[in-house]
C-alpha cells in the first residue's frame, strides 16, 4: 500500500470512527438516514482533508480494501462501518439541540411531503429515477412448500400484490422460482416504517400465504453472485427508459411551451390548486392519482387532500348535484369496475356517489386554455 493510500484510509477510518461520529453530526445524520446506513463516498469528498489529498472516489475505494473497520459498497460509491455496526449517541454541543430539534422538523416535513408527492405516471406506475437502483433492499418472499400440489408462483402476481398493499414502496426488480423469489426495493428515500411494514406482513396469492424476509450477510452476498447477472439484465430497459423520459423533459423545458396558429409561443399552462403551485397538468393528475394509491379503501380524506379535491370538483359537469349535501370525500374501488379505485362524494345522510376524477381534470384543463 503506498504512502498515499495509507493516509486516505486512516482519514475515512477516522470519519467512521466512535470518536468523530460521537461529535460530527453531518455525517451521523447521513448514515443513520440510510436503511443500510451506508454513506456517499461523495460527502466524504467534500471534506477539507480530503479536498486537499486531490483524490477520487475510486481511490478511496481502493484504499479500504484491506480496511477491518470500514466496507465499501459492491459499486464502489458507498461506504460503512464494518458489519453495519451501530452508532454512537451523538454528543451535544452547546447551542446544537435547537439546531438539530429545528433540522429535524424540517426533515420529517419533507418526509410527509415526500409521501403526499409520490410521483405515478399515466398508468399509475412509480416514476423511477436512477438512483432507486443503487444498493436496493432485497426482500425473499416465500411459502409452504407440498409435493405434488403442482403450485408454481408468478412473479408479476407477488409484485402486483406487494404494491397494492404497500404504495409507498419502488420495487424495481422482481424473481420467482416454484415457491419462493426475490424482490428489489429502492433504498432511494425509503422510510424504513414503509419497509417494516412489507416484513411484519403476510400477503395471499394464490390462496397461498407468503412472507418477507430482508436479505442480509451471507445470504446477500449469496444473491448478488447467483441473481446480479439477471438483475442487471432486467433494469437496463428502466434505465433506458428513464433516459429517454429525461431528454423529452428537457426538450419540452426548451421549447418553453407550444406554438399558436400563428407561430407565436403560448405559454405553458400553470395552475394553483388549495394554495400549491402546479407547474403543469401532469403534475395535477400525478398529485391525484398518488391520493387514490395512498388512501385506503373508505378513508376519509382531510387537510390539503380534501381541499385539492374540492377544488378540482367545481370543474365537474355535474358539480351542484354531485356536492349535494356534501360531508366528505372518501377513495375506494369503484362498484361497477373491479381493481379500478375512484373518489366518492360521502352526503350527510351517510349515502355515497362516485364521480370522476379525470373529467373533472380535463375540464380544467379546457377551461384554462
Amino acid at each position: 500500500m503506498s504512502a498515499n493510500q495509507a493516509e486516505i484510509k486512516k482519514q475515512v477510518e477516522f470519519y467512521l470512527s466512535d470518536k468523530n461520529l460521537a461529535n460530527d453530526s453531518f455525517f451521523h445524520s447521513k448514515i443513520s438516514g440510510n436503511v443500510e446506513h451506508w454513506l456517499d463516498i461523495a460527502d466524504i469528498l467534500n471534506c477539507n482533508k480530503i479536498k486537499r489529498m486531490g483524490i477520487k472516489e475510486a481511490e478511496i475505494a481502493a484504499s479500504l480494501k484491506s480496511s477491518s473497520e470500514v466496507e465499501v459498497s459492491e459499486d464502489g460509491k458507498k461506504v460503512r462501518r464494518v458489519g453495519k455496526k451501530a452508532l454512537p449517541e451523538l454528543i451535544h454541543k452547546e447551542g446544537q439541540k435547537k439546531r438539530d430539534v429545528k433540522a429535524q422538523s424540517k426533515e420529517e416535513e419533507k418526509g410527509d411531503a415526500e409521501d403526499d408527492t409520490i410521483q405515478l405516471d399515466e398508468r399509475g406506475n412509480h416514476i423511477l429515477v436512477n438512483a432507486d437502483f443503487e444498493n436496493p433492499i432485497i426482500i425473499h418472499f416465500k411459502t409452504e412448500a407440498k409435493d405434488g400440489d403442482g403450485f408454481k408462483v408468478n412473479w408479476k402476481e407477488i409484485e402486483n400484490e406487494v404494491k397494492q398493499k404497500n404504495p409507498l414502496l419502488k420495487i424495481v426488480y422482481s424473481r420467482a422460482d416454484q415457491y419462493e423469489g426475490d424482490l428489489a426495493i429502492s433504498s432511494h428515500k425509503l422510510k424504513q416504517v414503509n419497509l417494516e411494514k412489507l416484513t411484519s406482513a403476510t400477503l395471499k396469492v394464490q390462496e397461498k400465504n407468503f412472507t418477507f424476509i430482508k436479505t442480509a450477510g451471507e445470504e446477500l452476498k449469496d444473491f448478488w453472485q447467483k441473481q446480479g447477472g439477471h438483475y442487471q439484465f432486467c433494469i437496463q430497459p428502466k434505465l433506458r427508459n428513464i433516459k429517454k423520459q429525461q431528454k423529452i423533459a428537457k426538450q419540452q423545458k426548451r421549447d418553453a411551451g407550444t406554438s399558436n396558429d400563428n407561430g407565436s409561443k403560448r405559454a405553458k399552462l400553470s395552475f394553483e390548486i388549495a394554495g400549491v403551485y402546479y407547474t403543469d397538468i401532469s403534475k395535477v393528475k400525478s398529485k391525484a392519482r398518488a391520493i387514490l394509491t395512498i388512501k385506503k379503501d373508505g378513508e376519509k380524506l382531510t387537510g390539503n387532500d380534501e381541499e385539492f379535491i374540492k377544488e378540482l370538483i367545481k370543474f365537474h359537469d355535474k358539480h351542484d348535484s354531485k356536492f349535494k349535501d356534501f360531508g366528505h370525500f372518501e377513495a375506494g374501488e369503484h362498484p361497477n369496475y373491479e381493481k379500478t379505485r375512484c373518489f366518492f362524494v360521502v352526503r350527510n345522510d351517510g349515502t355515497k356517489e362516485d364521480f370522476s376524477i379525470s373529467k373533472c381534470i380535463m375540464n380544467l384543463e379546457k377551461q384554462s386554455q
